[in-house]
């Protein structure tokens, strides 16, 4: 699987486990990946690609977090919060962000598609206009 849809995969998976997280105010369950229809070759790949970005010094840290229907899959920190004081990246780690609309604008759409009330091969056009 090339890197970019990795990564997409697991940019949209941890903004669906925050929603989901938040929503319900709970802590989700962690299963193995099996009991959850994943493949857990797709978990160590994440992790060795994360990894890679961290040893090649083009991260710091990441946390990791996938879920699929309500269970957790995969959740586990890589790397350190900052280069310079290497204080270990842990789970529970907060991060400034920037700018949500973009995050907010794809939960959103991709809330829709899960729907079915977006279909991600029509035209922009015809969703503004009408």
């Amino acid at each position: 699987m090339h890197s970019s849809t990795l990564w997409s995969r697991c940019t949209r998976s941890a903004v669906i486990l925050f929603l989901a997280a938040s929503r319900c105010g709970a802590a989700l369950p962690i299963v193995p990946c099996a009991d959850a229809g994943f493949d857990p070759r797709l978990t160590s790949q994440v992790e060795s690609t994360l990894q890679t970005l961290i040893d090649d010094r083009k991260r710091a840290g990441f946390v990791v977090a996938v879920a699929r229907h309500g269970k957790i899959v995969q959740l586990q920190a890589l790397g350190n919060k900052d280069i310079t004081s290497k204080a270990p990246m842990t789970v529970d780690t907060i991060f400034r962000i920037y700018s949500m609309s973009k995050p907010i604008t794809s939960a959103a759409a991709m809330i829709l598609y899960d729907q079915g009330k977006l279909n991600l091969d029509t035209p922009v056009e015809k969703i503004l206009f009408g």
